[in-house]
């Protein structure tokens, strides 16, 4: 009897014991839920912080690019001049590291590149015309040089290639002493393609060069940020399957990116430098809608179509309105912003496109995946503009569009 008592109430025992291990394990599921909830609307104000810095960033980029433009077409004093300079070269840094931030917070966690068929020289035309005017401020010639069998198509993640192209170019044309050369070169190897930017630079130790991919390192130059771009740079090659190095040799510093190659297509002809867009003829009799809930974003559109000569702008910031305001205006142009309070930007998209059947509609979005502006092409839009944009980018569009219509 003792004996059966005692299994008894070891058995008892052990039940108690289970069931305050699954009552614990109950309770560690319970935090984790909530930690993950936690993590998940951390990240989810972080993005929206970030979305409306950005803003806010763009549109003090965008006046002070109108500002140091009128500087130049008048004559003011010095000061202001490099008053308006100066500010327009802080607001385009901070614009590349909200953009960094952005999409390394997007690209946090499972993230899975995005294969797609890239063709290379176009592309690669567009990246380098983006920082066209921001090089010949320093007066910086950007050119980029492939051999003749280089393919004109590759396999790539578009999102994550242009950052790193971007986050290169940028401290290149940064660090580069005014009135200097940029040098891209490609070259295809049997199973991945090299790209190296070569730039002159102030000289690096190898010690430095150890550290120069952790996060927040700087070199104490000047033009030093917040030392984060190399390390976005080397985190997307490796989510790539590619290796990222540098070296400085002399007063030439120098990155490798290899890549992984994944296609056979025809060759792609050497390219050059995209030239600057020409500011079009005024159009004062063509008619221009602007859909844009952010004020300051209305003003700086605004003050872009005037600067080139559009007199009849209307700026809606509800869909309902713009549908409403497009029966009566049939305009010649529309901008909408993706990101409307009252409706989804691809309904109003396709809306728009039901009422205004031939009118050029430009969606502006501050969306990098470029895979995530498919649908708004499928809507109806004619094409959509990246935030943030300056004004040059605004005058190819209404060049492309009004000129050919008044043609």
């Amino acid at each position: 009897m003792l004996k059966l008592l005692r299994q008894l109430g070891s058995r008892s025992l052990l039940l108690q014991t289970i069931r305050n291990l699954e009552e614990e394990r109950r309770a560690l599921h319970r935090r984790n839920e909530a930690i993950e909830k936690t993590c998940l609307e951390q990240k989810a104000c972080l993005r929206e912080a970030f979305h409306e810095l950005r803003n806010g960033v763009h549109v003090i980029a965008g006046n002070s690019a109108l500002l140091t433009k009128w500087t130049d077409d008048v004559q003011l004093p010095v000061q202001v001049a490099r008053l308006a300079r100066n500010l327009r070269e802080a607001s385009r840094n901070m614009m590349h590291f909200l953009d960094a931030g952005l999409l390394l917070a997007k690209t946090e966690g499972d993230y899975q590149p995005q294969w797609e068929m890239l063709e290379i020289r176009p592309w690669l035309e567009k990246v380098m015309g983006a920082y066209h005017y921001h090089a010949a401020e320093k007066q910086l010639k950007v050119q980029c040089n492939m051999p003749p069998g280089f393919p004109a198509f590759i396999a790539m993640d578009v999102m994550l290639l242009r950052q790193i192209v971007s986050n290169l170019l940028h401290n290149a044309i940064k660090f580069s002493p005014s009135g200097n050369r940029i040098r891209i070169d490609c070259f295809e190897g049997a199973r991945e393609w090299t790209m190296v930017i070569v730039n002159k630079a102030p000289a690096i130790s190898k010690e430095q060069l150890k550290h120069i991919f952790e996060p927040f390192y700087t070199l104490g130059h000047p033009e030093s940020n917040t030392g984060l771009g190399l390390t976005i740079t080397r985190k997307y090659v490796n989510m790539l399957g590619g290796m990222v190095k540098a070296a400085c040799i002399k007063d030439q510093f120098m990155v490798w990116l290899r890549l992984p190659m994944k296609t056979s297509m025809p060759a792609a002809a050497p390219l050059g430098l995209q030239q600057a867009v020409q500011v079009p003829v005024p159009h004062s009799r063509r008619k221009v809608l602007v859909i844009e809930d952010n004020p300051l974003s209305q003003r700086l559109i605004c003050n872009y179509l005037h600067e080139l000569g559009l007199r009849q702008v209307a700026v809606v910031t509800h869909a309902a309105d713009a549908l409403r305001l497009a029966r009566q205006l049939e305009p010649d142009l529309v901008f909408m912003d993706v990101h409307l309070p009252d409706q989804d930007g691809v309904a109003t998209m396709q809306s728009l496109r039901t009422l205004l059947k031939d009118t050029p509609l430009i969606a502006m979005t501050g969306a990098r995946d470029l895979s995530g502006n498919a649908p708004l092409l499928q809507a109806g839009a004619s094409e959509y503009m990246l935030k943030p944009f300056e004004l040059q980018q605004v005058a190819g569009i209404v060049q492309k569009y009004l000129d050919f219509a008044a043609n």
